[in-house]
């Protein structure tokens, strides 16, 4: 659910219907029409375009579509699966296993090869985030492990929240969290203060800290459930985050959390029901 031009609309994907839609709620409006499996949007900071990634060519590539459902491009051609987590004003930032373990890299908007920022040998980086004054690439280092089927889950194969300085490849790593919980899906609300998703207090909630002492604060207090895919409006004010089968908004602040109803054509490009000749 990534935030619109001044964090009016939001972007909906998955197996069904791609749309844009009010943050009030009401109609979404379908951008792509494509049978692939197209995922993980996200806007550009001027709010005109979406970079998201599509399997329409076998693996997952990225493509950029403006906010109208015009002038689609695709942007990387690798073998790869390539996950977009952020966008500038130039680039691109992702993670893809193009190198054999899942590392960050970046792309220029206007196409081009892919340029790693990461390697360590052992590890994994995932999800990454820029600053706003884009000194600072905020990231996840660990597994993603089971969290989405076991929300709960803590030891030693979880990820942490990793922040480093912007170059090529990233230098000055610092990790930000600790402990045996999962901390996934950082974003950034300024250039000092991070949200991601932790469970460090048993089901998986919305936390905030300042990067420079790693001290967090709980914004959400859900009892149960999963929480993914989590993005910040462009004052930093609020957060977007998918809950279960719903998406959601948070006042970072005020800890007030609400859904938002969403309704998009639920019309298919596939016909759900397959007929299959089986021999012996």
């Amino acid at each position: 659910p990534p935030w619109g031009p001044e964090a009016r609309a939001l972007f909906l994907w998955g197996e069904g219907p791609r749309g844009l839609g009010p943050a009030a709620g009401g109609e979404a409006r379908r951008l792509t029409v494509h049978p692939a499996r197209e995922t993980s949007p996200r806007w550009s900071p001027d709010g005109k375009s979406l970079v998201f990634a599509s399997d329409r060519f076998g693996s997952a590539d990225l493509f950029t579509i403006d906010a109208r459902g015009r002038g689609l491009r695709r942007l990387t051609y690798e073998s790869s699966t390539e996950v977009p987590a952020a966008v500038t004003a130039t680039h691109v930032f992702g993670h893809s296993n193009a190198w054999g373990r899942s590392d960050l890299f970046r792309v220029s908007l206007a196409g081009g090869d892919m340029i790693r920022l990461t390697g360590h040998p052992y590890e994994t980086e995932h999800s990454p985030t820029v600053s706003p004054d884009g000194a600072s690439v905020y990231f996840v280092a660990g597994s993603s492990g089971g969290a989405w089927r076991n929300p709960a889950q803590r030891g030693a194969n979880t990820g942490k929240i990793w922040v480093a300085r912007t170059g090529v490849p990233l230098t000055d790593y610092r990790k930000l969290t600790q402990g045996d919980q999962h901390d996934m899906y950082p974003v950034c609300l300024d250039s000092e203060t991070v949200a991601f998703v932790s469970n460090r207090a048993g089901a998986p909630n919305v936390w905030a800290m300042k990067a420079p002492n790693g001290r967090a604060t709980q914004v959400t207090r859900f009892g149960s459930g999963t929480i993914r895919s989590l993005t910040a409006s462009r004052d930093g004010r609020q957060v977007a985050f998918q809950r279960d089968s719903r998406v959601w908004l948070a006042d970072v602040a005020k800890g007030e959390a609400r859904p938002v109803e969403i309704f998009a054509p639920a019309d298919a490009q596939r016909d759900p029901v397959q007929r299959l000749t089986v021999g012996t």
